[in-house]
């Protein structure tokens, strides 16, 4: 799991990720960065991608760890 951050200050990203207890990587994208995996259309967004690159699913919107995890299987 990688979070993204869509261009928020490095100071805010780390007291967001402490605050919440975040332990995984997040990176901090700009605007143009979001080609890669396609338009953001609302935030949160979330990118299930497989091993080779390719994204296999988009969840827009507030997700749990339970529903990520079926997308996994």
């Amino acid at each position: 799991m990688i979070g993204m951050n869509f261009m928020e200050k490095e100071s805010t990203v780390k007291e967001f990720m402490a605050k919440k207890g975040i332990n995984y990587p997040v990176a901090i994208i700009e605007e143009n960065m979001s080609t890669l995996y396609g338009e953001i259309e609302g935030i949160p967004t979330n990118f299930i991608v497989d091993p080779q690159g390719n994204v296999v699913k988009v969840i827009v919107g507030s997700t749990t760890r339970a529903d990520i995890e079926q997308y996994l299987k």
